[in-house]
Protein backbone atom coordinates (compact mmCIF):
# COMPACT_ATOMS: atom_id res chain seq x y z
CA UNK A 1 0.00 0.00 0.00
CA UNK A 2 2.83 2.40 0.89
CA UNK A 3 4.49 1.83 -2.50
CA UNK A 4 1.25 2.39 -4.43
CA UNK A 5 0.51 5.59 -2.49
CA UNK A 6 4.06 6.94 -2.98
CA UNK A 7 3.96 6.05 -6.67
CA UNK A 8 0.58 7.76 -7.12
CA UNK A 9 1.80 10.86 -5.30
CA UNK A 10 4.91 10.99 -7.50
CA UNK A 11 2.80 10.76 -10.67
CA UNK A 12 0.44 13.49 -9.45
CA UNK A 13 3.42 15.70 -8.51
CA UNK A 14 4.96 15.18 -11.96
CA UNK A 15 1.71 15.91 -13.79
CA UNK A 16 1.06 19.05 -11.73
CA UNK A 17 4.65 20.17 -12.26
CA UNK A 18 4.39 19.66 -16.03
CA UNK A 19 1.08 21.54 -16.16
CA UNK A 20 2.61 24.41 -14.20
CA UNK A 21 5.72 24.47 -16.39
CA UNK A 22 3.63 24.35 -19.60
CA UNK A 23 1.48 27.25 -18.42
CA UNK A 24 4.50 29.28 -17.35
CA UNK A 25 6.40 28.57 -20.57
CA UNK A 26 3.43 29.39 -22.80
CA UNK A 27 3.31 32.91 -21.32
CA UNK A 28 7.06 33.51 -21.26
CA UNK A 29 8.99 35.58 -23.76
CA UNK A 30 12.42 34.37 -24.77
CA UNK A 31 15.61 36.06 -25.76
CA UNK A 32 18.27 33.84 -27.28
CA UNK A 33 21.90 34.78 -26.89
CA UNK A 34 24.52 32.86 -28.83
CA UNK A 35 27.94 32.25 -27.35
CA UNK A 36 30.71 30.48 -29.21
CA UNK A 37 32.90 28.24 -27.11
CA UNK A 38 36.01 26.64 -28.51
CA UNK A 39 37.25 23.28 -27.37
CA UNK A 40 35.42 20.76 -25.22
CA UNK A 41 32.43 22.09 -23.34
CA UNK A 42 33.03 20.83 -19.85
CA UNK A 43 30.09 19.78 -17.67
CA UNK A 44 30.60 22.91 -15.60
CA UNK A 45 30.49 25.16 -18.70
CA UNK A 46 27.40 23.57 -20.27
CA UNK A 47 25.47 23.35 -17.02
CA UNK A 48 26.45 26.84 -15.93
CA UNK A 49 25.06 28.25 -19.16
CA UNK A 50 21.60 26.91 -18.30
CA UNK A 51 21.61 27.14 -14.50
CA UNK A 52 21.73 30.22 -12.25
CA UNK A 53 25.07 30.60 -10.44
CA UNK A 54 23.58 30.33 -6.94
CA UNK A 55 21.79 27.07 -7.83
CA UNK A 56 24.97 25.68 -9.39
CA UNK A 57 26.99 26.58 -6.29
CA UNK A 58 24.42 24.82 -4.07
CA UNK A 59 24.53 21.72 -6.29
CA UNK A 60 28.35 21.73 -6.29
CA UNK A 61 28.24 21.46 -2.49
CA UNK A 62 26.28 18.17 -2.75
CA UNK A 63 27.90 14.74 -3.19
CA UNK A 64 29.03 13.76 -6.69
CA UNK A 65 30.62 10.66 -8.13
CA UNK A 66 34.38 10.63 -8.49
CA UNK A 67 34.32 7.57 -10.75
CA UNK A 68 37.03 7.92 -13.45
CA UNK A 69 34.55 6.75 -16.10
CA UNK A 70 32.87 10.19 -15.95
CA UNK A 71 36.24 11.77 -16.81
CA UNK A 72 36.56 9.45 -19.81
CA UNK A 73 33.01 10.18 -21.02
CA UNK A 74 33.76 13.90 -20.76
CA UNK A 75 36.19 13.44 -23.69
CA UNK A 76 33.32 14.42 -26.00
CA UNK A 77 32.99 17.80 -27.67
CA UNK A 78 29.39 19.00 -27.45
CA UNK A 79 27.80 21.90 -29.28
CA UNK A 80 24.18 22.99 -29.46
CA UNK A 81 22.99 22.97 -33.08
CA UNK A 82 20.75 26.04 -33.26
CA UNK A 83 18.98 24.80 -36.42
CA UNK A 84 17.91 21.44 -34.99
CA UNK A 85 17.86 22.36 -31.29
CA UNK A 86 19.85 19.19 -30.57
CA UNK A 87 23.40 18.57 -29.41
CA UNK A 88 26.02 17.82 -32.03
CA UNK A 89 28.71 15.69 -30.52
CA UNK A 90 32.19 14.68 -31.52
CA UNK A 91 33.16 11.64 -29.49
CA UNK A 92 36.87 11.51 -28.66
CA UNK A 93 38.90 8.44 -29.66
CA UNK A 94 38.99 7.17 -26.06
CA UNK A 95 35.17 7.36 -25.88
CA UNK A 96 34.75 5.68 -29.29
CA UNK A 97 36.95 2.84 -28.03
CA UNK A 98 34.41 2.17 -25.24
CA UNK A 99 31.44 1.82 -27.65
CA UNK A 100 29.83 -1.62 -27.50
CA UNK A 101 31.93 -2.67 -24.51
CA UNK A 102 30.70 -3.62 -21.07
CA UNK A 103 31.62 -1.00 -18.52
CA UNK A 104 30.66 -0.04 -14.98
CA UNK A 105 30.02 3.46 -13.67
CA UNK A 106 29.01 4.88 -10.30
CA UNK A 107 26.45 7.65 -9.93
CA UNK A 108 23.01 8.66 -8.68
CA UNK A 109 19.74 7.28 -10.02
CA UNK A 110 17.20 9.71 -11.46
CA UNK A 111 14.01 7.65 -11.87
CA UNK A 112 11.98 7.92 -15.07
CA UNK A 113 9.24 5.50 -13.95
CA UNK A 114 6.90 5.42 -10.99
CA UNK A 115 7.62 2.96 -8.20
CA UNK A 116 10.54 1.90 -6.08
CA UNK A 117 12.17 -0.22 -8.78
CA UNK A 118 13.37 1.01 -12.16
CA UNK A 119 14.18 -0.63 -15.50
CA UNK A 120 14.71 2.69 -17.27
CA UNK A 121 16.40 5.60 -15.50
CA UNK A 122 19.19 8.13 -15.77
CA UNK A 123 22.49 7.67 -13.96
CA UNK A 124 24.03 11.02 -13.05
CA UNK A 125 27.44 12.12 -11.86
CA UNK A 126 25.86 14.80 -9.65
CA UNK A 127 23.17 14.50 -6.99
CA UNK A 128 19.79 15.07 -8.68
CA UNK A 129 17.99 18.01 -7.06
CA UNK A 130 14.89 18.46 -9.26
CA UNK A 131 12.83 15.93 -11.26
CA UNK A 132 12.50 18.46 -14.10
CA UNK A 133 16.16 19.53 -14.40
CA UNK A 134 19.21 17.70 -15.69
CA UNK A 135 21.78 17.42 -12.90
CA UNK A 136 24.84 18.53 -14.82
CA UNK A 137 26.02 18.74 -18.38
CA UNK A 138 25.32 16.31 -21.22
CA UNK A 139 28.46 14.27 -20.54
CA UNK A 140 27.41 13.76 -16.89
CA UNK A 141 24.26 11.69 -17.58
CA UNK A 142 23.85 8.13 -18.92
CA UNK A 143 20.50 6.62 -19.88
CA UNK A 144 20.11 3.13 -18.36
CA UNK A 145 18.06 0.19 -19.66
CA UNK A 146 17.89 -2.88 -17.42
CA UNK A 147 16.09 -6.20 -17.96
CA UNK A 148 15.69 -6.71 -14.21
CA UNK A 149 14.32 -3.90 -12.03
CA UNK A 150 16.84 -2.04 -9.89
CA UNK A 151 15.69 -0.65 -6.54
CA UNK A 152 15.97 3.12 -6.30
CA UNK A 153 18.05 4.52 -3.44
CA UNK A 154 19.10 8.10 -2.74
CA UNK A 155 22.77 7.13 -2.52
CA UNK A 156 25.27 6.22 -5.21
CA UNK A 157 24.84 3.00 -7.16
CA UNK A 158 27.21 1.20 -9.51
CA UNK A 159 25.71 0.08 -12.81
CA UNK A 160 27.31 -2.19 -15.40
CA UNK A 161 26.12 -2.52 -18.99
CA UNK A 162 26.93 -2.30 -22.69
CA UNK A 163 27.75 1.26 -23.78
CA UNK A 164 26.00 2.75 -26.79
CA UNK A 165 27.06 6.12 -28.21
CA UNK A 166 23.97 7.91 -29.45
CA UNK A 167 23.57 10.08 -32.56
CA UNK A 168 22.03 13.56 -32.11
CA UNK A 169 18.53 13.10 -30.62
CA UNK A 170 15.64 15.08 -29.17
CA UNK A 171 16.33 13.82 -25.64
CA UNK A 172 19.80 15.35 -25.53
CA UNK A 173 21.31 12.06 -24.40
CA UNK A 174 24.82 11.09 -25.50
CA UNK A 175 25.21 7.70 -23.83
CA UNK A 176 23.15 4.60 -23.00
CA UNK A 177 23.98 1.48 -21.01
CA UNK A 178 21.89 -1.46 -22.21
CA UNK A 179 21.49 -4.87 -20.55
CA UNK A 180 22.42 -3.06 -17.34
CA UNK A 181 22.74 -4.66 -13.92
CA UNK A 182 23.54 -3.28 -10.50
CA UNK A 183 26.98 -4.02 -9.09
CA UNK A 184 27.12 -3.94 -5.32
CA UNK A 185 29.35 -1.22 -3.91
CA UNK A 186 31.52 -2.39 -1.05
CA UNK A 187 31.42 0.13 1.78
CA UNK A 188 34.38 0.50 4.17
Amino acid sequence: MKTIYASSCLRIFCVLGLVFMTCALSKAKYTVTTTTVSGTITPDDSAAAAQPADERAAQDALPKSTDNMWTQLNNTKVKLNEKTGMFDMNYGDSVKALAGKKLAITGFMLPLEGGETQKHFLLCKRTPTCPFCMPGGPTEVVEIYSEKPITWIDDMVRIEGDLTLLPPNENGMLYQLKNATEVKISKP
